[in-house]
């Protein structure tokens, strides 16, 4: 390669690799390829620093492109359109130059001792422009300073060279390990950052750009046609292999994908095959481009089996790298069987200088990625099949799983996919239904038994659900894209599936019925537990971070869904462009709200309001409760309302009330084939009440007396709910005292049987849910009869106009208004507000039971619209009842997202989110 041809090839090429201040010790683990967590600092490019501070060491991992990064930097300054044209370039390799630093040589006499200058130029005029800061000092290569004790001496001179010319700006290149250990003090680290998706695809379309126009006569525009196609079906390949792309972060490994992507044509079918390219480009053909002399003399089949050794050596103690002595001794048989007179450290140091093996800090070695490791390991294990062991013994086992794949790419898997379906693991099996997809051969017998899996099973190949569903989420987590900016992390390609999730699918979306959709926060934590559990295949799970989901490029299918994130502290819905909000009411929800609320109240309201004292209420709802509760004995049920219907007949003091109420009584007995109860006696009562309930160790009238006993014992829970004061925000609440609820019944014997009915009415409709749901109702019902009190001082009681229900309906409508941004999970919304008000009344009461019920009714395919209006109801309340702040905040924003579903099912809210995963490690 002339140096013309090098400059042509800089001006077409070169993509400017990024710089990001980074302290030294978090370089030295980088191995430059896989993933690359964001840190802090501004990320550019090196001109971009350059007017910042005088020292720089720029520090990357091999192959990162820093020798291109000074040569690319020294060529700009020297065009006329330079970015700093005051600035002289002063390119020098160190490992060209060490004895003459060593020698003492300064930098203006080493600097115009290069043999192209051929004396040109006085080191004295260079010089004066160092002192003068006239310069840019670009010194290459610390680390192929090869001895240590001539490195320190080597930074000694570059501290004397920079106090000799403070006003120049001196850069200095080095992988980690030849820095570490030979600071310079006064110098701030840069790191070489790998290339982000968009620098690769820049650089894959400027080199076939370059390589076409030097092979092909024809139109420009042709020859960039040409380019662009086979640039675009490259990376195509690549983005479809999370390995391979891991490597194209890398600017070299990048430019070797490339080289073999042009030499074949294509990328070849598997990955195998492109393996084997890649290793065989960096063992031999790199060296032979370059011109570079194989100083030991072997063929490329010859180092290729010592390097298999090595590879196999490294994959057996589960290590990605090892010391120099470990090495050698791995190499040493293997090295001797070809030549006898190499040392093993010779070998290493001379495979390293191709790149395959890197030193990864001083004295450890490793390969450039795991991925080649593991398929020179594959390849010695086919070449020695006693070895095969290695992966029969560990099909179960993460770390083995690539070398595996990659043996079965180009042999009979037949002893291996046996192995896997033996070890009956989700990660063996998963192997199993991979390599008889990716095997050169299978057993028919065997491929039947992998493809039998996943489908209907014989009795004899039933798997474990746990496994099944093992199986089927790790096959569906392996669709992944790519995340901007971070090579390594990749995110799944479409959201978790129904299957997966089991859940129904939903025909009714066309596209992405297969998707699971109305996914909870709860549920999302939950389900992240459970993959990172289930699947033992060496990454971590978790959700996408929302500055992750704006840069994932959706399906269009999922223009209709809201997807979950998280960042440090909560979960966060992503609802992408006019995607509905799940949770949003409409306006005709919003404004019939108040209206089903209290329509939903009406009975109990009716209750409160009519009660002469706190005994006839308690009398009344404890009639709603023996007539909604045991619901499933309704003989005890009504024997027990009988009872106290003759308790009231017993108590009247004019006949034709005692009447009314054994009608009423003898009217329930008779619907249980009872005859009529005369006279009312109590013993005559007794006697006939007993008959209905069935004998048992408590007695024949065991089951009435325990229904009653459960009736009276919310007494004091009740009585608590009624007399205790209820706050309203700034308002002096006066007494609710019964002085203010007169009665609007006409005809005083017939206002105790009616509210007797109305509490029927109430008990039929609370049902079996009585006992936990009348604390709540009780206090919600009050605090709106207070409420409205408030709002109007100048009536009596809302029994007082003509229409009850309207009349709130103003003062409800006005709060409702305010309220914020509807919830992204109510659920968990609710959890919060009930953990801050749980040591409060009445707060704990109400959100408590709407806590409940919401928990209830969202995790069920469809909501009743009339229980949701009861916890909305309770939030309400409570939201009334708080003081402003943060409890009354989140009840506002809680109780937007809850009138969504209070509407009839053809109003309810599309609960659209989905879940996708990011996958790391």
């Amino acid at each position: 390669m002339t140096q013309g041809e090098y400059v042509l090839r800089m001006k077409q090429v070169y993509v400017d690799v990024a710089l990001r201040p980074r302290p030294v010790q978090e370089t030295e683990r980088d191995p430059g390829v896989g993933a690359a967590p964001p840190g802090p600092g501004r990320r550019g490019p090196l001109s971009s620093f350059l007017d910042d501070n005088r020292v720089f060491a720029v520090i990357g991992s091999p192959g990162s492109g820093k020798t291109t990064l000074v040569r690319h930097v020294a060529l700009a300054l020297c065009r006329p359109w330079s970015w700093h044209r005051r600035r002289l370039p002063v390119l020098l390799y160190l490992r060209d130059h060490a004895d003459a630093i060593l020698s003492g040589t300064d930098l203006a006499d080493l600097a115009v001792s290069v043999p192209w200058l051929r004396g040109r130029i006085p080191a004295s005029w260079l010089a004066r422009r160092l002192d003068a800061g006239r310069c840019l000092v670009l010194l290459d290569g610390l680390d192929e300073v090869a001895d240590d004790a001539d490195r320190r001496r080597v930074v000694t001179w570059v501290r004397a060279q920079i106090a000799r010319h403070p006003r120049s700006t001196f850069v200095v290149t080095s992988r980690p390990h030849g820095y570490t250990s030979n600071r310079i003090p006064t110098a701030d680290v840069l790191q070489v950052q790998r290339f982000s998706p968009a620098q690769i695809s820049e650089f894959l379309h400027g080199w076939y750009r370059a390589i076409e126009h030097r092979a092909r006569q024809g139109s420009a525009r042709h020859i960039a046609e040409v380019a662009d196609e086979r640039a675009a079906d490259l990376l195509g390949r690549i983005r479809e292999q999370v390995a391979l792309y891991d490597l194209a972060a890398n600017p070299l490994l990048l430019t070797m994908i490339a080289n073999v992507h042009r030499y074949r044509g294509q990328l070849p079918g598997s990955r195998a095959a492109l393996y084997a390219e890649m290793c065989d480009v960096l063992l031999n053909r790199r060296q032979e481009d370059k011109n570079l002399n194989d100083r030991l003399g072997l063929t490329g089949p010859q180092k290729t089996v010592i390097v298999q050794r090595l590879a196999t050596h490294m994959m057996t103690q589960r290590t990605r790298d090892v010391s120099s002595a470990e090495a050698c001794d791995a190499i040493e048989t293997p090295l001797a069987e070809v030549s006898g007179d190499i040392p093993p450290m010779t070998f290493l140091r001379e495979v390293a200088r191709t790149g395959l093996v890197v030193e990864r800090e001083h004295d450890r070695y490793g390969f450039v990625h795991l991925t080649l490791q593991e398929f020179l390991a594959a390849a010695h294990i086919r070449q020695n099949p006693d070895l095969l062991h290695l992966l029969t013994q560990n099909v179960s086992k993460a770390w083995w799983r690539e070398t595996a794949l990659l043996w079965a790419a180009d042999a009979d898997a037949s002893p291996l996919v046996a192995a896997c379906l033996d070890a009956n693991t989700v990660t063996a099996l998963v192997l199993a239904l991979d390599c008889a997809g990716e095997a050169r051969q299978l057993r028919p017998d065997l491929r039947q038994r992998v493809d039998r899996m996943l489908s209907s099973p014989s009795p004899d190949d039933v798997l474990p659900t746990s496994i099944v569903e093992g199986i089927r989420l790790s096959l569906e987590l392996r669709r992944v894209v790519w995340l901007d900016e971070h090579a390594g992390t990749t995110v799944s390609a479409r959201p978790i599936s129904g299957r997966v999730w089991m859940v129904p699918p939903r025909p009714d979306l066309p596209g992405i019925h297969v998707f699971a959709m109305g996914v909870r926060a709860e549920e999302v934590r939950e389900f992240v537990t459970w993959v990172n559990t289930t699947l033992d295949d060496g990454f971590v799970y978790r959700l996408p971070t929302p500055d992750e989901i704006r840069r994932i490029d959706l399906s269009p299918n999922l223009d209709v869904c809201t997807v979950w994130t998280a960042d440090e502290t909560r979960l966060l819905l992503h609802c992408p462009g006019d995607t509905p909000w799940p949770y949003l009411p409409t306006p005709v929800q919003v404004a019939q709200f108040t209206r089903r609320c209290l329509a939903h109240f009406e009975p109990l309201l009716q209750l409160l309001l009519g009660a002469r004292d706190d005994d006839e209420l308690t009398d009344l709802l404890t009639y709603a409760y023996v007539t909604g509760a045991d619901q499933g004995s309704p003989l005890t049920s009504r024997a027990a309302r009988a009872l106290l219907l003759i308790d009231n007949a017993g108590a009247a003091e004019l006949r034709d009330t005692r009447d009314s109420w054994f009608d009423a009584a003898t009217s329930l007995l008779s619907s249980c084939g009872v005859s009529p109860v005369y006279p009312a006696d109590p013993e005559n009562v007794v006697h006939t009440l007993s008959s209905l309930v069935p004998s048992g160790s408590t007695g024949p009238d065991g089951g009435l007396q325990s229904l009653l006993a459960n009736a009276r014992s919310a007494d004091p829970e009740l009585t608590a709910a009624l007399s205790d004061p209820i706050p309203l925000p700034g308002i002096g609440m006066r007494p609710a005292g019964r002085e203010h609820h007169t009665s609007p019944l006409p005809y005083e014997h017939h206002r105790r049987m009616t509210l007797f009915c109305r509490a029927e009415k109430f008990g039929t409709i609370i049902g079996r849910d009585y006992m936990a749901s009348i604390p709540a109702l009780t206090i919600t019902s009050r605090i709106f009869i207070a409420s409205w009190l408030q709002a109007h001082p100048d009536r009596n009681v809302p029994w007082s106009t003509p229409d009850p229900v309207h009349s709130f309906d103003h003062e409800f409508q006005e709060f409702l208004g305010l309220a914020l941004p509807p919830a992204e999970d109510p659920a968990q919304i609710l959890t919060d507000l009930d953990v801050r008000v749980r040591a409060s009344e009445p707060g704990a009461t109400l959100i408590g039971h709407a806590l409940r019920l919401a928990r209830e009714l969202l995790s069920a395919e469809h909501v009743d619209p009339e229980r949701m209006v009861e916890a909305a109801a309770c939030v309400f309340a409570f939201a009334l009842s708080e003081p402003g702040g943060p409890a009354q905040n989140l009840a506002r924003q809680v109780l937007y997202s809850l009138v969504s579903f209070t509407g009839p099912p053809n109003e309810q809210p599309e609960r659209n989110q989905v879940v996708l995963l990011v996958r790391e490690g």
